[in-house]
């Protein structure tokens, strides 16, 4: 059987700043309970790997974990190769976990499915997290997922991706046998970005705290290399006033872990496309001059690119957004190498604009602009109340709709008008101003 690094082998080792998510452990603990697998997919900075690591530290049995890099995959397209190198590894994470708990795996598991019928002939039930699982083709994504499906009952999978795996994620879903954790999920929500804040600047106020986990988005890494900037410095409000995604270190993590790594065309598309607050298929063709905006969107929404998908949507489709530091990274990357094109591409925009606006009447990224120029947290209803303090308080989507007694779709809705009303652009920022406000 082939030999893997040790580090390969084992969760990595929590930093010494890293801060404790109960909520999201509380999250993962259900799934493992009551499902096959779970995915936590989220660009780079998000904390997947560091909340994994540190929930496997109270599972039991000792989990199997395996980090996957681009040579664990040849990508060759030889199908019986990828189900023998993908059981390889995992053969050899069971065993790494086993050493105290004496699973012996049959030497003739050869393919994921007899790798499965060797593990339920034995006591284990355990976790086994898979890291980095973007990094997996076709072949070896389909071996992985016979894995996941043929593992004996009370054993739960955990995939860890900076982008959508070559997994059958729908079908899962469908089955009621996977959860996701996504980037609503895994922003810093008000308690956790104070603590990390505390953690690493502990002279800055609560206050600066808030405001700087809502400048980065509830980002982890923006927060903790903001942290870097701010060291020292006299006046911090003033720092995280002008704190932007060209700061140094933010401008250095995201080029080197985010940009570099999407393919060219999707590194020179989203380049162009730094000017525009929001982005629908019919705006991205008009600026880009592509004629596949739709298919450009998805596969910047599936990839590295921080592109979030707004909860609205009208007669042009649904609508996207970079978070502010990401977009700032942008247009600095446009000025660096076509800093001429930026003017065409911002009357591009605007004739898009002036032409949608005729056409329908409205323009919801004005309207979107005035609700945050002129937020109204006393016209927030009833609900809309229950629902900040929830949110405040870090719960998710679902557990919102389970303690308030109403439908996914309209806790989506509730948290849209706190959004507009608060001024808010995320969950990080809406808990920031209700609890400036007194609301929380």
């Amino acid at each position: 059987m082939h030999r893997f690094p040790t580090t390969k082998l084992r969760a990595p080792r929590s930093a010494a700043d890293a801060i404790a998510r109960p909520r999201l452990e509380a999250l993962l603990d259900d799934a493992r309970r009551r499902l096959r697998a779970t995915l936590l997919m989220a660009p780079a900075g998000y904390g997947k790997t560091t909340l994994v690591a540190a929930w496997t530290q109270r599972q039991t049995p000792t989990p199997a974990w395996f980090t996957v890099d681009p040579g664990d995959d040849p990508r060759d397209g030889d199908v019986a190769a990828a189900e023998a190198r993908t059981t390889g590894w995992l053969r050899a994470a069971l065993d790494a976990a086993s050493s105290v708990h004496d699973l012996a795996v049959d030497d003739d598991a050869v393919d994921p499915s007899a790798l499965a019928v060797a593990v339920e002939r034995t006591s284990w039930r355990g976790v086994v997290v898979i890291d980095d699982v973007h990094h997996l083709g076709r072949a070896a994504g389909a071996a992985l997922a016979t894995w996941v499906e043929r593992a004996p009952e009370g054993v739960h999978t955990v995939l860890l991706a900076r982008q959508a795996p070559s997994v059958p994620v729908a079908r899962w879903l469908a089955r009621g046998e996977l959860d996701i954790f996504g980037v609503d999920a895994l922003r810093l929500d008000l308690a956790e970005g104070r603590n990390l804040a505390s953690r690493l600047l502990p002279a800055l106020s609560i206050d600066h705290a808030d405001a700087l986990v809502a400048r980065v988005e509830g980002w982890p890494a923006g927060v903790q290399l903001a942290a870097r900037t701010l060291r020292g410095k006299a006046n911090p409000a003033d720092v995280i006033e002008r704190f932007t995604g060209t700061d140094r270190y933010v401008l250095s993590f995201l080029t080197e872990e985010v940009l570099l790594r999407l393919p060219d065309d999707l590194h020179e598309a989203a380049v162009l496309l730094a000017g525009p607050p929001r982005l629908c298929a019919a705006l991205v063709e008009a600026v880009t001059l592509r004629d596949d905006g739709a298919a450009l969107l998805a596969r910047l929404e599936a990839g590295e690119a921080f592109l979030e998908r707004l909860d609205a949507a009208d007669e042009d489709g649904p609508w996207f957004r970079f978070p502010d530091f990401f977009r700032d990274l942008l247009a600095h990357r446009l000025a660096l190498t076509n800093p001429d094109l930026q003017p065409r591409l911002a009357e591009r925009a605007a004739s898009w604009w002036a032409a949608r606006t005729e056409r329908t009447g409205h323009d919801p990224v004005e309207r979107d602009t005035a609700a945050s120029a002129e937020p109204d947290p006393d016209a927030l209803t009833e609900r809309e109340r229950q629902v900040v303090v929830l949110l405040a308080a870090g719960a998710a989507t679902k557990a919102i709709a389970r303690e308030l007694g109403l439908s996914p779709n309209t806790v989506k809705t509730h948290t849209r008008h706190v959004f507009e009303k608060l001024g808010a652009r995320n969950r990080t920022e809406a808990a920031a101003a209700a609890r400036r406000r007194g609301l929380v």
